[in-house]
């Protein structure tokens, strides 16, 4: 098993932050990929939108299956995913962080709110992070249109600061009552330790998912799952 990041200091050796205890996974440079591909079983990635381009389209060229941790896609690449997605099952969502889905799950649950309710969500990220709102909280302003539908349409407010992995809130709040949700990245081994327990999901259960693309609900253990 391999990653593939940024180019590193020269003489450099990275691991993965989530590696199994004893066993490393390292960490190699970009223009390893075509290498690491041709004797992977499973393709597992971080990459920006911008690297995914590019390397997404020869992961289905090979069959490679697919876990793709990234936002900043423009709506103008949904036509190559969804080739991809018709070559390999394709698992693409903007967070792996387990907590993430979680709270994704509760907001899906709530159902309709009472008139008078507003929600709102509050994202906060490091200072360098580009796109706002968050693809996390597009997502879950997504799921809160469709488990909500007679609320007002949730206003997003984003905060770029410091080195923050990641804070998402929910508000609900009424005339006099507020209900809020939030999920707090303390690590960003958070994202690795998701992505690996996706990885290990979608392996598992690789012989009866067919070619298309699958979301993180769809590999979530149900009620009667031991």
């Amino acid at each position: 098993m391999g990653a593939v990041a940024g180019p590193a200091p020269a003489g450099t050796r990275r691991e993965l932050p989530a590696s199994p205890p004893g066993r490393p996974i390292p960490v190699d440079g970009p223009d390893r990929l075509p290498e690491l591909l041709a004797g992977a079983d499973l393709y597992v990635s971080a990459a920006p939108a911008e690297a995914e381009r590019e390397n997404l389209p020869r992961v289905g060229a090979l069959g490679r299956p697919a876990i793709v941790a990234a936002t900043g896609f423009r709506p103008d690449d949904a036509a190559w995913i969804d080739r991809v997605s018709r070559q390999i099952p394709l698992l693409l969502e903007p967070n792996f962080a387990l907590g993430v889905r979680l709270l994704a799950r509760a907001l899906s649950a709530i159902g309709p709110v009472p008139a008078g309710f507003d929600l709102s969500i509050v994202e906060a990220h490091r200072r360098g992070k580009r796109d706002r709102p968050s693809g996390t909280a597009a997502d879950l302003g997504l799921r809160a249109q469709r488990s909500m539908p007679l609320a007002p349409l949730p206003e997003t407010v984003s905060l770029r600061a410091g080195d923050l992995p990641g804070i998402h809130q929910i508000w609900i709040t009424g005339p006099h009552e507020l209900i809020r949700f939030e999920h707090l990245v303390l690590d960003r081994a958070a994202f690795a330790e998701g992505m690996l327990w996706a990885a290990r999901r979608l392996w598992d259960r690789r012989a009866a998912l067919p070619a298309r693309r699958y979301s993180l609900d769809e590999l979530w253990p149900s009620p009667e799952a031991p």
